[in-house]
């Protein structure tokens, strides 16, 4: 039943049903200016409706423990066709222990909320009905995953991936190694002030200010990941109200 559950899913967001063109369409590919599905956990689940936040880095770091990375990216990691699949593959694989995991922490929660916005948006709709039938059969499904959790394969992923790769050790390291991007503020106020991007696997994990403390402890690069010295004229406060 889980398969069949994640196929179907896994299908609808890839490709439009046989008479639901503009419906997919407008959950999509935002070509409806009333309907705007959050198809991203980060957006969907977090606090301010942000892509590339923590939330994203979870759902990355889920995918690198069990080894794969995200390739041929056409949407930010946390997108949940991308979550779909890495289900799907955890199954194929009776990764059981991870499945449950992810299911319980990522998947549950996000699959309910996009099926309540739906519903909200396009309650006559085809995929109106697919979240709906969804959300019927999640207390199965759980038991489904309760039952499998006891299983759990340690070999290596196989299997054909279309959106995922198998992660190098090498790779993971460079992958999550942090770092800090000086970019500014958008010069509302009449300057623009340097701000510094904590960044870990293109996510922004916190934002700072410039000053002559932190400056000396930091290693910072401009986005193309070349070093770069910080540039202090003068003293600056920190900045309370654009952060």
């Amino acid at each position: 039943m889980l398969k069949n559950f994640l196929e179907k899913i896994n299908a609808y967001l890839w490709r439009a049903p046989d008479g639901a063109e503009e419906e997919y369409s407008a959950i999509a590919e935002e070509t409806c200016a009333d309907v705007h599905i959050d198809l991203w956990e980060s957006s969907c689940l977090g606090k301010y409706h942000t892509l590339y936040n923590e939330e994203t880095l979870k759902v990355l770091s889920a995918y690198a423990e069990a080894g794969l990375c995200i390739k041929n990216s056409s949407q930010p990691p946390d997108f949940l066709g991308y979550e779909t699949e890495f289900l799907l593959i955890l199954l194929a694989n009776s990764r059981c222990k991870a499945l449950a995991d992810f299911w319980q922490k990522h998947y549950r929660p996000f699959l309910l909320k996009v099926a309540d916005q739906i519903e909200g948006k396009l309650p006559q709709g085809v995929y109106a009905a697919l979240f709906n039938e969804c959300k019927n059969e999640l207390e199965l499904i759980d038991k489904e995953i309760a039952d499998l959790a006891a299983e759990n394969s340690k070999e290596q992923l196989k299997g054909n991936f279309y959106h995922f790769s198998i992660l190098t050790t090498a790779e993971r390291e460079k992958l999550f190694t942090p770092q800090i991007i000086r970019t500014s503020g958008r010069g509302n106020c009449g300057g623009k002030c340097v701000i510094y991007a904590h960044m870990v696997a293109g996510c922004i994990i916190k934002l700072t200010s410039e000053t002559e403390e932190n400056c000396e402890k930091m290693e910072i690069t401009d986005q193309f990941g070349n070093k770069v010295s910080p540039q202090i004229p003068r003293k600056t406060p920190a900045l309370t109200a654009c952060i």
